[in-house]
């Protein structure tokens, strides 16, 4: 019986996923489990074994809540998971290279890992456009690690006992989603500290004219107008140049600061680097692939890259990520059949935010509107489109009782 075993589990196939964010986690979430238990070995490598809703993210700074799942819960069938980064990949020997770390053990954790199939899902990192003094004086918010320092800093700022030492002043560099969704959980948390506006001055820095910029001009002028009503400091259409340990420089002024956050953008990461160079790809936005989500330039056409670390000339964002999940599952449960591999069509559903004072906007071409339902139709969304349901559960009593905080 024990030889019988093992010789089905080397007819196995062994797919390794690299990562562990939306594009991971919706690909684990649509495999067909009794398909991929009896055929696959799935390992999932990554630096976390948890799922963070990022969407979330800036707002759980501010609130008490939990974001997380581990990967393990999204789908029935077994889950190996293996708690390291990947240093190589050899796409002709359909290898991948682990970091070394003390105290491996056992073939899971030893230094190269075998593949017959690979998914590319490690994300992007954020982009500073190298700007002076950004990573050594500015926040950014990328992972849970992130939000939970700044709650500590924020702490410190907003329950300090001394009185002589104001205004503070709040400086948010960049007004895209991340951004504009910031500002406004400042709004509301320093109206909720001082009402008159007297102890915190709130910044909102940018190169461009106007926030949310891939918006329409109603949904801009709106943000601008909630923005001068709550006393936001506006500084658009001037880039930073340095940020120092008081002031940020821009092309037209000079700022002080107490804490400054960074929503730039993001860019590949070195890994997603060291992949396109090694096959011979000149993309500098992501691993280049063709309609079926197949890295280019591999022969085998047994690899896959899915979410931020990919180049599809679509935005970086987890609504991308997601579908590109689910599409890709949809070719393994489906045997990789000639007759339903239908290339990847990105379906989009629009764009949605909180900006403060329980508003909220939505655009989505030329649709677009805005104002308190649409702050409660975001919260729904965000339950609606949880990983699972148990998360959908922990955001729905998040959203009845926040449990603010700092």
């Amino acid at each position: 019986m024990k030889n019988k075993k093992n010789t089905l589990e080397k007819e196995k196939k062994r797919m390794i996923i690299i990562g562990s964010g939306w594009a991971a986690s919706s690909f684990l979430k649509y495999l067909d489990s009794s398909h991929i238990s009896k055929n696959y070995e799935v390992i999932v490598v990554s630096p976390s074994n948890l799922f963070l809703y990022t969407p979330l993210l800036i707002n759980s700074i501010f609130n008490s809540t939990t974001l997380t799942l581990p990967i393990s819960e999204l789908n029935s069938f077994p889950i190996k998971y293996i708690n390291n980064k990947v240093s190589d990949i050899d796409f002709q020997k359909n290898k991948i290279f682990l970091e070394k770390k003390e105290g491996n053990e056992g073939d899971l954790l030893s230094s190269n890992l075998d593949y017959d199939y690979l998914i590319l899902a490690h994300g992007s990192i954020v982009n500073t456009f190298q700007i002076e003094g950004i990573k050594e004086n500015c926040y950014c918010i990328k992972e849970e690690k992130d939000s939970l320092k700044i709650k500590e800093q924020l702490n410190l700022l907003f329950n300090s006992d001394d009185n002589s030492n104001y205004p503070k002043n709040i400086a948010v560099i960049g007004t895209s989603f991340a951004g504009v969704e910031l500002i406004g959980e400042f709004i509301d948390k320093i109206h909720q500290k001082d009402k008159q506006n007297q102890k915190y001055k709130l910044y909102a820095i940018d190169g461009l004219k106007v926030p949310l910029a891939e918006s329409n001009s109603f949904i801009q002028k709106y943000i601008v107008d909630l923005w001068r009503k709550n006393n936001v400091n506006l500084y658009m259409d001037q880039f930073v140049t340095k940020v120092d340990s008081d002031h940020i420089h821009t092309t037209k002024n000079k700022i002080p600061y107490d804490i400054a956050f960074w929503c730039g953008g993001v860019k590949a990461s070195s890994f997603t680097d060291k992949i396109n160079k090694s096959l011979g790809i000149k993309y500098l936005q992501g691993i280049s692939v063709n309609q079926f989500l197949q890295v280019k330039n591999i022969d085998q056409k047994n690899v896959y890259a899915i979410g931020d670390c990919s180049f599809t000339r679509l935005a970086p964002t987890a609504q991308v990520a997601y579908q590109e999940g689910k599409y890709l599952a949809s070719l393994f449960n489906h045997h990789f059949d000639p007759d339903k591999m239908k290339p990847f069509q990105y379906k989009h559903k629009g764009q949605i935010a909180n900006i403060g004072q329980k508003k909220g906007i939505y655009f989505s071409g030329k649709t677009y509107f805005h104002g308190n339902l649409t702050k409660y139709l975001n919260n729904f969304i965000h339950i609606y489109n949880a990983i699972h349901y148990k998360q959908s559960i922990m955001l729905g009593k998040h959203f009845i009782d926040p449990k603010n905080k700092p």
